[in-house]
């Protein structure tokens, strides 16, 4: 899942979530849906990893609450640092301050469990909305 010596073919997909038994079986759902999937645990990993390998990178798809980095952070920073990287949020029960942020960040957020038509539904909004700038 996460050979990052392929072709490009298809969207590249950053999955953060601290769970790895969740971040393994949705990397394995995104995967059947034909996109590229690079696995993060944690915001700071994705973080390294878009630091290295940006221009690889379609789409951030985060879990709302995390250790450390929570993802509203978390899009907060790539929206500032690379803002051509467009951005997904998961959550199954975020805070009300996870949530409120989410909502400044006008960011999409799929509510777990969801079906895996609503995750390809997610993410091919998500994927094909406004053309965002190109990173610097």
């Amino acid at each position: 899942m996460d050979d990052r010596a392929l072709p490009r073919l298809s969207p590249t997909v950053l999955l953060v979530d601290d769970e790895t038994a969740i971040r393994h079986l949705l990397g394995r759902r995104v995967e059947a849906n034909g996109y590229r999937v690079i696995l993060a645990a944690s915001g700071r990993e994705a973080l390294e990893i878009l630091t290295q390998e940006v221009a690889t990178i379609d789409l951030l798809l985060t879990d709302v609450m995390m250790p450390g980095l929570i993802g509203p952070q978390l899009a907060a920073i790539v929206q500032s640092r690379w803002p051509s990287v467009r951005q997904l949020a998961m959550t199954g029960g975020a805070t009300d301050t996870a949530l409120r942020l989410m909502g400044e960040s006008n960011m999409q957020c799929l509510r777990k469990p969801f079906t895996d038509p609503e995750l390809r539904e997610a993410l091919k909004t998500a994927l094909s909305g406004p053309e965002k700038p190109a990173t610097q």
